[in-house]
């Protein structure tokens, strides 16, 4: 299995293709076919939230491919949100994940940590630095909408 440089997930697909894992036998079928630049497909269809994993064969990207993973999805727009906050998370995540790639400590299949693990390293230390705010504590007893009006230009949604 690929350790991947880039995460892809498929969020807000209409009912049809989602059912019986539709669109994720669709992925995996256009990707091996020989006319693609891919290579290295693996696949985990079976698992509670199927997942493909292949290689852009020119450029050497490695992804990771899920659909439906709200989790996932919902984490990338707070660290989105945050990244526009202060820049240097992304610059910090890039150079932590790099290191841990190098030193093989992202590799949860033998027994280490998953390379989203790194990424929310750097955001606890910017956190606990006082670099970035904990956005949960600044909520404090505001009403919802009057805490995420305060924000309202960090939201892609």
């Amino acid at each position: 299995m690929l350790a991947s440089n880039t995460n892809v997930g498929l969020v807000e697909i209409s009912p049809e293709i989602k059912k019986d894992g539709l669109i994720i036998v669709r992925v995996l079928s256009w990707l091996q076919n020989p006319a693609n630049t891919f290579r290295y497909i693996s696949d985990d269809l079976n698992c509670r939230t199927p997942i493909i994993h292949f290689q852009h064969e020119r450029s050497g990207v490695t992804f990771a491919m899920v659909v439906e993973s709200e989790n996932a999805y919902k984490t990338s727009i707070l660290l989105q949100q945050y990244r526009l906050i202060d820049p240097r998370l992304a610059v910090l995540t890039v150079a932590f994940r790099t290191f841990a790639r190098i030193c093989r400590l992202d590799q949860p299949e033998l027994g280490s940590l998953p390379a989203h693990a790194f990424t929310l390293m750097v955001l606890y230390y910017m956190q606990q630095d006082r670099v970035l705010p904990i956005l949960h504590k600044l909520k404090s007893s505001e009403n919802e909408d009057d805490y995420m009006s305060k924000f309202h230009d960090l939201l892609f949604l």
